[in-house]
C-alpha cells in the first residue's frame, strides 16, 4: 500500500502524509481535508497490526499519532523537543485555518480506525482483548518553538516587495525572515504594552490523537485527555482458546531462547 503514502511536506491529493523518518514503534500520520478517509484508516491499520501476521509475546507496542499540524512543521520537533529542536517555519493564515477546520476529520478517523482495529483483532482470532488507548491534545501553533504565523498584511507587503525586488542570496533570505519575525514579536509587545484594556490575542489551535496499543501515561501529564479501549467481548471457550495459544506460543518462544 505505498502509493497512497506521501511524507510529510510532500504533495499528496489522495492518500495520508506521514513523517519522512518511519519507526517500528511509533509514527505520525497527518490528516488533511482533501486525503481519503479509507487511505487514513488503511495505512494506520497496516502499521497497528502485527507484523507478518503473526503474534508475538510481549505484543508489539505500537503508538500512532494522528495529527491537523500545517505540513511546514515536522511533529517529530514537537514531541522531541531536546532531542529535535524545531527548525523555523512560516505558516500562513490558510494553513491556519486548515488545522482548525480538519479537526472534526481528524475525530473521524479515529474513531474509524479503533473500531476496524477491533474487527482485525476479531478476524486473526488474536489474543489481545483491548483495542486501542486514545489520548487527546489541543495545542497552539503560537507555543511551537520556531514557528512564525504570518498576518495578511505582512503576507500582502512581501509579496508587493517580491514583485519589484531583485533575486536575493539564501543568507539575504534568512536574515530578511529573522527581521520580520523580529518585528512581529515588538508589534505584539507594543499591543500589550500600549495601555489598551483587552489588547488582541490571537491564538491558532491544532489537535493531536494518539492511539496506542500500550498505555501512556506520561500524556496525561502533559494535559492529554484519555478514552480508554474498548474491551472485546468473546465466548468463554474463546477465551480458554486464545488461553491455550498463549500458553503454546510462550513455551514455544522459551524453547527457541534455550537453543
Amino acid at each position: 500500500m505505498a502509493s497512497n503514502v506521501a511524507t510529510a511536506g510532500s504533495a499528496s491529493s489522495t492518500g495520508p502524509q506521514t513523517s519522512s523518518s518511519y519507526s517500528s514503534e511509533q509514527r505520525f500520520l497527518r490528516v488533511t481535508g482533501h486525503g481519503k478517509i479509507r487511505a487514513f484508516v488503511a495505512h494506520a491499520l497496516e502499521f497497528l497490526d502485527d507484523e507478518d501476521g503473526q503474534e508475538i509475546l510481549p505484543l508489539p507496542a505500537r503508538t500512532l499519532v494522528l495529527h491537523t499540524l500545517p505540513v511546514q512543521i515536522d511533529p517529530r520537533h514537537i514531541e522531541n523537543p531536546i532531542t529535535l529542536p524545531a527548525a523555523s517555519a512560516n505558516v500562513t493564515p490558510t494553513h491556519v485555518a486548515n488545522a482548525l477546520s480538519t479537526i472534526p476529520r481528524l475525530v473521524t478517523v479515529a474513531e474509524i480506525i479503533k473500531r476496524e482495529y477491533v474487527k482485525l483483532l476479531e478476524t486473526k482470532r488474536s489474543m489481545r482483548l483491548k483495542g486501542l488507548y486514545q489520548y487527546n491534545q489541543v495545542r497552539l501553533l503560537e507555543d511551537v518553538p520556531g514557528v512564525i504565523i504570518a498576518h495578511e498584511e505582512e503576507i500582502s507587503q512581501a509579496a508587493n516587495l517580491q514583485e519589484t525586488a531583485e533575486p536575493e542570496s539564501d543568507a539575504a533570505v534568512k536574515a530578511k525572515k529573522k527581521q520580520q519575525a523580529e518585528r512581529l514579536r515588538s508589534k505584539q509587545i507594543i499591543e500589550a504594552l500600549s495601555g489598551k484594556n483587552h489588547p488582541r490575542q490571537t491564538q491558532s489551535p491544532y489537535m493531536t490523537i494518539t492511539l496506542s496499543t500500550v498505555e501512556k501515561t506520561e500524556l496525561l501529564k502533559s494535559g492529554a485527555t484519555y478514552q480508554p479501549p474498548t474491551i472485546r467481548k468473546i465466548s468463554r471457550n474463546a477465551k480458554q482458546r486464545a488461553k491455550k495459544r498463549e500458553k503454546k506460543l510462550a513455551a514455544a518462544q522459551t524453547t527457541e531462547v534455550a537453543a
